[in-house]
């Protein structure tokens, strides 16, 4: 049997779906099993609550939500106002029923240093790409409630900061890896 259809099989609600809030039930040693079968069932069926995630996050207001909070954040601070940022990571930590959400982020610089104020596609300077935006909240009917913001000037996403997370959250389940 493929190895799908066993982790369907096991962890299942529907054809090809999992319940994220079931991974607080799941011994360490199903851990990597219960992963796996996460990654197997994104984007369509991972469900939290009966509910598509996919749907709850990237079809909804939230996700504008997570962009306007960190344009928001790095506005008030103020060597990253010039920064753009473009989600990378989404995971679930079934401990704390808590979802988090990573950005890279990076600024244009121009040749002096400086951030470059207007953007433009013929632009010839360098990126400063050591950023990470990591923004940590609990779905509750359908609405963010927000428990943290943090940012790395020293590593994006990949492969530091979600290993610090791992460290951290130590059921910290992924879901997307960009």
């Amino acid at each position: 049997m493929k190895l799908r259809a066993i982790l369907e099989a096991k962890y299942h609600l529907g054809q090809g779906q999992i319940e994220l809030t079931q991974a607080k039930d799941i011994s360490p040693e199903k851990y990597k099993e219960f992963t796996k079968a996460v990654s197997a069932a994104w984007p369509h069926g991972v469900m939290y609550k009966g509910k598509s995630i996919y749907k709850l996050v990237y079809l909804s207001d939230i996700l504008e939500s997570l962009e306007k909070y960190l344009e928001e954040v790095n506005r008030n601070e103020e060597d990253l106002s010039h920064y753009s940022s473009q989600e990378s990571y989404f995971g679930y930590v079934p401990s704390q029923n808590m979802f988090i959400q990573g950005f890279d982020t990076w600024g244009e610089l121009e040749d002096d240093g400086s951030y470059d104020e207007e953007e433009t596609d013929d632009y010839t300077g360098t990126y400063d790409p050591e950023l990470s935006n990591v923004m940590m909240y609990r779905l509750e009917d359908s609405k963010i409630s927000w428990q943290q913001s943090r940012y790395s000037r020293d590593h994006m996403m990949y492969p530091n900061v979600l290993k610090s997370l791992h460290h951290e959250f130590k059921d910290l389940i992924d879901i997307r890896l960009d």
